[in-house]
């Protein structure tokens, strides 16, 4: 199934995944689900979750493929992706997301 709602927190992760065509979806919405349980409902997390596996399909799957003499470089694809999912994850740790928070916190145990 496809839904897609920029409202909401799977519309989100859709939209930053680059996954908001319903003709050719990249992830179905049980998916998009499992992405944000497994990132704490964190949006930019899940969805640079998304992107990564979505830059080793690409990486594994497609490799250099060659179609009507046009040269088409997976590994470039998938660096790009990879590089993207990164700056969410930049983003997120350093409260660039809207919030202002981050969701990692810091604790120091002090031992003497």
């Amino acid at each position: 199934m496809f839904n897609y709602d920029p409202a909401t927190p799977q519309g989100k992760v859709r939209l930053l995944a680059i996954d908001t065509v319903s003709s050719d979806i990249q992830y179905s919405d049980a998916e998009i689900q499992a992405f944000l349980d497994l990132q704490g409902g964190v949006v930019l997390l899940a969805a640079a979750a998304a992107l990564d596996t979505s830059a080793a399909s690409i990486a594994r799957v497609q490799g250099n493929t060659k179609f009507a003499g046009i040269v088409v470089d997976g590994s470039k694809a998938a660096t790009a992706l990879s590089t993207l999912a990164a700056e969410l994850r930049r983003q997120c740790y350093e409260g660039d997301d809207g919030t202002g928070v981050s969701p990692i916190d810091w604790a120091e145990m002090v031992v003497d």
